[in-house]
Protein backbone atom coordinates (compact mmCIF):
# COMPACT_ATOMS: atom_id res chain seq x y z
CA UNK A 1 0.00 0.00 0.00
CA UNK A 2 1.02 3.38 -0.83
CA UNK A 3 2.04 5.78 2.09
CA UNK A 4 1.26 9.73 1.80
CA UNK A 5 5.29 9.76 0.64
CA UNK A 6 5.12 7.54 -1.81
CA UNK A 7 2.20 9.39 -3.95
CA UNK A 8 3.72 12.77 -3.41
CA UNK A 9 6.77 11.31 -5.33
CA UNK A 10 5.00 9.18 -7.77
CA UNK A 11 3.01 12.99 -8.50
CA UNK A 12 6.00 15.13 -8.43
CA UNK A 13 7.64 12.36 -10.92
CA UNK A 14 4.72 12.34 -13.17
CA UNK A 15 4.38 15.99 -13.42
CA UNK A 16 8.53 16.86 -14.34
CA UNK A 17 7.92 14.33 -16.69
CA UNK A 18 5.04 15.83 -18.45
CA UNK A 19 6.46 19.64 -18.31
CA UNK A 20 10.15 18.23 -19.84
CA UNK A 21 8.07 18.43 -23.54
CA UNK A 22 7.09 21.50 -22.66
CA UNK A 23 10.39 23.54 -22.04
CA UNK A 24 11.88 21.43 -24.58
CA UNK A 25 9.31 23.51 -27.28
CA UNK A 26 10.95 26.20 -26.26
CA UNK A 27 14.12 25.85 -28.10
CA UNK A 28 15.32 25.49 -31.74
CA UNK A 29 17.19 26.71 -34.44
CA UNK A 30 16.46 27.71 -38.25
CA UNK A 31 18.37 29.97 -41.28
CA UNK A 32 17.90 32.97 -42.38
CA UNK A 33 18.87 34.96 -45.27
CA UNK A 34 19.63 38.81 -44.78
CA UNK A 35 19.39 40.78 -47.54
CA UNK A 36 20.38 44.76 -46.01
CA UNK A 37 21.46 45.96 -43.50
CA UNK A 38 19.21 45.40 -40.04
CA UNK A 39 18.99 45.91 -36.58
CA UNK A 40 18.13 43.48 -33.78
CA UNK A 41 17.34 44.77 -30.63
CA UNK A 42 19.91 47.63 -31.04
CA UNK A 43 22.75 45.16 -32.91
CA UNK A 44 22.90 45.87 -36.46
CA UNK A 45 23.60 42.47 -38.60
CA UNK A 46 24.79 42.83 -42.18
CA UNK A 47 23.18 41.15 -45.51
CA UNK A 48 24.13 37.55 -45.39
CA UNK A 49 23.37 34.06 -44.26
CA UNK A 50 22.51 33.68 -40.48
CA UNK A 51 21.98 30.34 -38.50
CA UNK A 52 19.35 31.73 -35.36
CA UNK A 53 18.94 29.82 -32.09
CA UNK A 54 16.54 29.92 -29.20
CA UNK A 55 16.06 28.79 -26.01
CA UNK A 56 13.57 29.68 -23.32
CA UNK A 57 12.56 28.90 -20.25
CA UNK A 58 9.56 31.69 -19.97
CA UNK A 59 8.56 33.64 -22.00
CA UNK A 60 11.96 35.50 -22.37
CA UNK A 61 14.38 33.92 -24.60
CA UNK A 62 18.26 33.94 -25.72
CA UNK A 63 18.09 34.98 -29.34
CA UNK A 64 21.48 33.87 -30.91
CA UNK A 65 22.25 34.75 -34.83
CA UNK A 66 25.61 33.33 -36.06
CA UNK A 67 27.12 34.26 -39.88
CA UNK A 68 27.17 31.17 -42.13
CA UNK A 69 29.68 32.97 -44.47
CA UNK A 70 31.54 35.47 -41.88
CA UNK A 71 32.18 34.51 -38.31
CA UNK A 72 29.40 36.62 -36.47
CA UNK A 73 27.80 35.84 -33.52
CA UNK A 74 25.46 38.43 -32.30
CA UNK A 75 23.10 37.79 -29.22
CA UNK A 76 19.69 39.59 -28.12
CA UNK A 77 16.87 39.35 -25.85
CA UNK A 78 13.79 38.26 -27.38
CA UNK A 79 10.10 36.92 -26.35
CA UNK A 80 9.16 33.37 -27.48
CA UNK A 81 4.67 33.64 -28.60
CA UNK A 82 2.52 30.97 -29.43
CA UNK A 83 0.75 31.72 -32.74
CA UNK A 84 -2.59 29.63 -34.17
CA UNK A 85 -1.00 28.59 -37.09
CA UNK A 86 2.24 27.35 -38.35
CA UNK A 87 4.26 29.29 -40.89
CA UNK A 88 4.66 27.80 -44.13
CA UNK A 89 8.01 29.41 -44.52
CA UNK A 90 11.00 30.90 -41.98
CA UNK A 91 10.76 34.56 -42.27
CA UNK A 92 11.45 37.79 -40.82
CA UNK A 93 9.22 40.89 -40.30
CA UNK A 94 10.50 44.49 -40.07
CA UNK A 95 9.76 47.66 -38.92
CA UNK A 96 11.18 50.69 -37.52
CA UNK A 97 12.61 51.28 -33.85
CA UNK A 98 12.74 53.96 -31.55
CA UNK A 99 16.12 55.52 -34.21
CA UNK A 100 14.13 55.10 -37.25
CA UNK A 101 16.67 52.20 -37.99
CA UNK A 102 14.97 49.52 -40.10
CA UNK A 103 14.69 46.45 -37.57
CA UNK A 104 13.74 42.75 -37.54
CA UNK A 105 10.11 42.97 -35.50
CA UNK A 106 9.55 39.01 -35.50
CA UNK A 107 11.23 35.62 -36.70
CA UNK A 108 8.86 33.63 -38.13
CA UNK A 109 9.58 29.45 -38.55
CA UNK A 110 8.55 26.78 -41.25
CA UNK A 111 6.17 24.04 -39.69
CA UNK A 112 6.87 25.83 -35.95
CA UNK A 113 3.68 27.41 -34.29
CA UNK A 114 5.39 30.05 -32.75
CA UNK A 115 7.60 33.26 -33.38
CA UNK A 116 10.13 35.30 -31.76
CA UNK A 117 9.32 38.99 -31.14
CA UNK A 118 12.17 41.75 -30.92
CA UNK A 119 11.39 45.04 -29.35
Amino acid sequence: MLNNKHLIMIVTLLVLLVAAPLVAADSGSASFVVTAPLYVAGSQINPGQYNVKWESHSPEATVTFTGVEKPVVIKVPGKVEQVDSKASYNSIITGKDAAGHESIKQLLFSGKNVRIIFE
